[in-house]
């Protein structure tokens, strides 16, 4: 798992003051599907990738590098 993406995910969530649920819901996706991506456990598929640079506002290579 990137450490950048990881550190990157929790620094725009609280940015944003969003919660572990309401990205999960954005992204629908479980909460605990959310975190193992938040902790690096897991990577995002693509497409939640995507979504994740849109729903923060920053391009996909701002979250991966």
């Amino acid at each position: 798992m990137s450490i950048v993406l990881k550190k990157k995910l929790k620094s725009l969530k609280e940015h944003f003051s969003l919660t572990t649920g309401d990205i999960a819901q954005k992204l629908n996706i479980g909460v605990d599907t959310f975190k193992s991506y938040e902790f690096g456990k897991i990577l995002p598929p693509y497409e939640a990738t995507i979504t994740l640079s849109k729903i923060f506002g920053v391009s996909i290579d701002y979250l991966v590098f």
